[in-house]
């Protein structure tokens, strides 16, 4: 194998001992950079194997087309430098994975010592010292100062231990999974960004910079901070926004700057004004620059070449080689040709079937990934079976098959991210997503040559352990232990390792949350949109947890029908929690309401005082016989308590009956929008009442209970609005003198803890889109945005439309272009159209989720201009409705 290592500076590679991993390969070593791209095919015609010592070589699609051997790109991290699209493309494997278990003790060391640099004044001491001068001004001491740590990954943690050894206080603020381990580990998290941000002495970054970080610390967060404040980058130049921290540190807010990372590197520009200014160390991007980081971090990647080289992955490939099923449309048309001909068969419980086994705590352990030394019990971890036991899970998949699943689910029901740091092993979620991926589709593949008879694989999205529309403190409605973002992020991983294992569908599950189904749905959209080769149906079931009819979030079938519908799922459903018996008028509820297949997979009854499920295989199939002959059904199996007995008992008690015919047209000339409840708006609806005290323009009390803090009289004056028949709520928080993306999910999560204010929709009202989006986040059901328009142009309107279509949301369009408001007929009537054909033609919106505003504007004024004010909005009003 013909191997190539690009830029080793100081020919450190060769000297490593992980070096002789690579023994019975052909090495060739660069030490030199070049960038050309001429000049890098002369150097890796021949290569099979490329590994990537540094983020500055851009593998581009150009580079790569030339390069028809290269199979493998092995690097130690993941970074935008290589066109993974092409890789794709290509079928070139990109694989990174650093030693997750272990931190980077060199970036945190690095960090600690610009840290005592800054505040010792130790470069200057020196300079001035080899000048002959003597001590040349005063320093400042750690103890009892407060060390914000900004990201509390593994280097992020590690600075926080250092700082704590030497008696700081520790403050802490990063995504909400990240918040927990640093709440576990005893440090304080901060209440806010902004209170973040104000009371750090010194504060130091530690994130990777995806594009949901980049920029991620404002000129406005610099701004806040103490003017003897120290702030430390050396993560990602691109984490501050350009040229914050230069502007910052001119005003004096913070006084000092401490950088190892630029956006341009190498940085040799001695202008530049990082290298001029007084109050600023700079380093030379050498963060892991030492031999210790070197020798685990190559050890990793060598290892990564030899299981390449051996035909297997052990570690993590961010890109696989395409699927022989990667076309979207040619699974979709396969799974409803299926749909239409016979009622399909989902399988059964995992989780019984694993019960059955009586495995040991030795069982969820191996060598593998260091999990027979890790610290936790893991015994009860479910979804670890598939790297440790992947017998066993095999084993379950083919028991379902053979019993007659049509569509086997991937044990992965907590192997996301969120769920797997309950035993500290949430760096393994997209290692055991893709391995119980391969498993099913393993079995699926068998079982399909055996029979003739097409099996798909379902990658199974489970709920999480956290909940967005419930808070875990009683007396703190308002707080949740997660975010939004962080949901998309699991999920988006989850889903990314799934379909790399090749499954045909996606399938979110178990939902008795709906804003977290509505997190997953953000997730896969935004990346079935940034890599359109890797979408798959969607499917999605729901979980009612009693016989109220509700989710454990308060909402009914047919809002939680409402607020998921813009995932356009190929089926819509429910599972878990009830028996046959029990969820039969539920899914009457879902067959009326919803256009998609159908598919329901009840428990085998509900849970007796010893846990466990009375319901035979011949009861359960007696049941669903039933729903099949009544033309509910077009997928139905079993959750927990059933087993393969169960789904051979029901595939044979359907098998007779014809499959649900989804309705057509349902309410295809209505605006469907849902809190708690339902609301439709159909042609036939009167006048809506939208409820707008909660508006700070146009109502001072409200103002005044923000600013004064009273949210219980806030509160209040939204439950009196809709006591008094508000069918929609309005909510706008814009005023200069509060903090309107805080209060607005302040004040979404204390309303939703409120089921007589939350039954209704949410209209969530801003001139600002990013406190429109913190609204957007908070909330379950389907909301009405207020509003955009083409004001920015065209590329704005679409961006915030195509986020409002992501969230699941309806939007108001003002009338309004770049030339500013619309204020005769034609104007009006023209923006309208324009922004219509844009919202149906390009971003594929919903019709029916579209509010046109032809502005309502000033009229007896006095004045001539203002005049036809009036008229003109009547008129445009029925031109617009018409055409």
């Amino acid at each position: 194998m013909n191997i190539t290592i690009l830029d080793d500076y100081f020919d450190t590679i060769r000297t490593l001992q992980c070096y002789s991993k690579l023994n019975n390969h052909n090495v060739t070593i660069w030490n030199d950079h070049v960038q050309e791209i001429e000049a890098l095919v002369d150097r890796l015609k021949e290569t099979d194997v490329l590994v990537l010592i540094r983020e500055r070589t851009q593998i581009c699609g150009d580079l790569l087309e030339r390069l028809p051997r290269l199979k493998l790109i092995s690097q130690r991290s993941v970074y935008p430098h290589i066109d993974i699209d092409a890789c794709n493309r290509l079928s070139i494997i990109v694989s990174s994975n650093q030693h997750v278990d272990s931190p980077s003790y060199a970036a945190a060391e690095l960090t600690w010592a610009l840290i005592l640099a800054s505040v010792r004044q130790i470069p200057q001491q020196v300079t001035g010292m080899k000048a002959g001068r003597w001590q040349i001004g005063v320093g400042s001491t750690l103890r009892g100062k407060t060390l914000g740590i900004y990201g509390y990954g593994r280097i992020g943690s590690t600075v926080a231990r250092y700082g704590r050894a030497f008696d700081m206080n520790i403050l802490v603020w990063a995504r909400e999974s990240s918040l927990a381990r640093a709440h576990t580990d005893g440090f304080v998290i901060a209440k806010s960004k902004t209170e973040f941000f104000q009371t750090c002495d010194i504060l130091s970054l530690h994130m990777r910079l995806v594009e949901v970080t980049r920029g991620i610390v404002t000129a406005q967060d610099l701004a806040c901070m103490k003017p003897t404040a120290l702030i430390v980058n050396t993560s990602r130049a691109g984490l501050i926004e350009p040229d914050a921290l230069v502007n910052a540190l001119r005003a004096g807010r913070p006084g000092m700057a401490a950088v190892d990372v630029y956006e341009h590197e190498p940085m040799r520009d001695t202008k530049n004004p990082l290298l001029t200014m007084d109050n600023v160390i700079c380093t030379p991007h050498i963060g892991y620059v030492s031999v210790d980081e070197y020798e685990l971090q190559f050890s990793d990647i060598f290892d990564q070449i030899v299981s390449y080289v051996a035909g297997k992955f052990s570690l993590r490939p961010l890109t696989m080689t395409p699927s022989p099923i990667s076309n979207h449309a040619k699974i979709e048309n396969e799974l409803v040709s299926a749909l239409a001909s016979r009622i399909l068969i989902i399988d059964g419980a995992m989780g019984t079937m694993i019960q059955r086994c009586r495995l040991e705590e030795s069982d969820f352990r191996s060598n593998e990934y260091q999990l027979d030394k890790h610290i936790h019990n893991l015994k009860g971890n479910n979804d670890l079976l598939s790297i440790t036991r992947p017998d066993v899970i095999l084993d379950i998949h083919r028991q379902y098959l053979e019993a007659g699943a049509d569509i086997i689910e991937t044990n992965t029901f907590n192997a996301q991210c969120i769920s797997q740091a309950d035993y500290g092993l949430e760096h393994l979620s997209y290692q055991l997503n893709l391995k119980s991926a391969q498993l099913a589709r393993q079995a699926a593949d068998e079982f399909t040559e055996k029979t003739g008879i097409r099996r798909f694989v379902a990658g199974a999205l489970g709920p999480t352990n956290k909940t967005l529309s419930i808070s875990p403190s009683v007396d703190k409605p308002d707080f949740r232990n997660i975010t939004f973002d962080a949901i998309v992020e699991a999920y988006t991983e989850q889903a990314r390792a799934l379909i790399d294992g090749n499954v045909d569908l996606l399938l979110i599950e178990t939902i008795f949350d709906t804003a977290n189904a509505k997190a997953a749905i953000f997730g896969l959209k935004v990346l079935f949109e940034t890599y359109p080769e890797l979408a798959r149906p969607i499917l999605i079931s729901g979980t009612i947890v009693d016989l109220s009819g509700r989710t454990l979030s308060g909402q009914t079938v047919e809002a939680f029908v409402i607020s998921v519908s813009h995932a356009n799922p190929i089926c819509l459903g429910l599972n878990c929690a009830l028996g046959p018996n029990e969820m039969r008028r539920f899914l009457e509820e879902i067959s009326n309401n919803t256009s998609a297949y159908t598919i329901c997979y009840p428990n085998a009854g509900l849970p007796n005082t010893f846990g466990e499920y009375d319901e035979t295989p011949e009861s359960m199939a007696q049941h669903v016989g039933h729903w099949a002959h009544d033309g509910l059904l077009n997928i139905v199996g079993g959750c927990c308590g059933s087993t393969p007995d169960h789904i051979k008992a029901i595939a044979e008690s359907v098998k007779r009956y014809s499959p649900r015919v989804p309705p057509k047209n349902l309410h295809s000339e209505d605006m469907l929008l849902s809190g708690l409840e339902p609301f439709c708006i159909s042609r036939y609806t009167n006048f809506v009442n939208i409820g707008e005290r909660c508006n700070v323009a146009g109502s001072r009390q409200f103002l005044r209970l923000l600013k004064e803090n009273k949210l219980d009289e806030a509160l209040q004056v939204a439950k009196n609005q809709v006591e008094s028949g508000a069918q929609i709520l309005d909510l706008n928080m814009d005023e200069g003198m509060i903090d309107g993306q805080l209060l607005m999910a302040k004040f979404i999560n204390l309303l939703v803890s409120e089921p007589d204010i939350s039954r209704v929709p949410l209209c969530i009202d801003s001139s600002n889109f990013a406190v429109i989006e913190a609204g957007l986040k908070c909330t379950q059901g389907k909301c009405i945005v207020n509003s955009i328009s083409l004001k920015e142009g065209e590329k704005d309107f679409l961006d915030k439309a195509r986020k409002c279509k992501n969230y699941g949301a309806a939007v108001v369009v003002m009338a309004f272009d770049e030339q500013g408001q619309a204020t005769d007929i034609e104007q009006k009537c023209a923006i309208c159209k324009r922004s219509y054909d844009l919202l149906v033609n390009v971003v594929k919106f919903n019709p029916n989720d579209i509010i046109f505003d032809s502005n309502i504007l000033t009229i007896a004024t006095g004045m001539e201009e203002h005049n036809e004010y009036a008229i003109n909005f009547i008129e445009a009003i029925k031109r617009i409705k018409v055409s």
